[in-house]
């Protein structure tokens, strides 16, 4: 272990865990205080049945982000343990493994909702004649959108590693944030639900 590596080691201690703690409450509480506030405003806006479709498809993103097999919190333990040991030099290797996987994994569960879409939307889901088009085109959004929801999923592991949990709440947070904040702006601009 050479010198720098001995700079990359982080010490745990309690004040660090009872920091990172309350880092993850605070970009947990924050989000769920907005859509509290939001999500009203948004169902009042877009109807029952379309806040459903868009439920729907906030639903569908989420369970894909256990699509990732494991492979974030494997990403996490791994550049973890290099970090313990000083072997900052295995860190890219496995990152980058890691994100292989994650571009694989995201292609095939996007093309298998792509396939499933319309099977779901006119068979499964019943959704009303009048939404059928617009759901699809939700749908095919939200594959699209897997992507960039595992790669970053992969992208927090590694920063939660070496213990950021601020950065990762900083990214977070306002993501989250902005999941209810943009369909609430899209309504007021007269967008219907594909845009939201």
């Amino acid at each position: 272990m050479n010198k720098e590596d001995k700079n990359h080691i982080i010490q745990i201690t309690g004040s660090l865990l009872a920091k990172n703690t309350v880092l993850n409450f605070i970009g947990q509480v924050i989000p769920l205080f907005v859509a509290v506030i939001t999500i009203p405003y948004i169902i009042h806006g877009l109807g029952t049945e379309r806040f459903g479709i868009l439920s729907i498809a906030w639903t569908v993103l989420g369970y894909f982000s256990f699509f990732d097999l494991g492979l974030g919190r494997a990403t996490t333990k791994f550049v973890a343990e290099a970090l313990g040991k000083g072997e900052t030099e295995k860190i890219p290797a496995i990152v980058w493994t890691s994100l292989l996987f994650i571009i694989v994994l995201s292609i095939t569960g996007a093309g298998i909702l792509i396939a499933l879409t319309p099977l779901l939307v006119e068979r499964i889901l019943n959704i009303p004649d009048y939404l059928i088009e617009e759901t699809k085109i939700v749908f095919y959004i939200t594959s699209a959108s897997v992507l960039i929801t595992l790669l970053t999923a992969t992208l927090s592991a590694v920063l939660e590693s070496y213990q950021r949990f601020d950065l990762v709440n900083m990214l977070r947070a306002p993501s989250n944030i902005l999941t209810y904040f943009i369909p609430l702006i899209a309504l007021y601009a007269g967008a219907g639900l594909p845009a939201i």
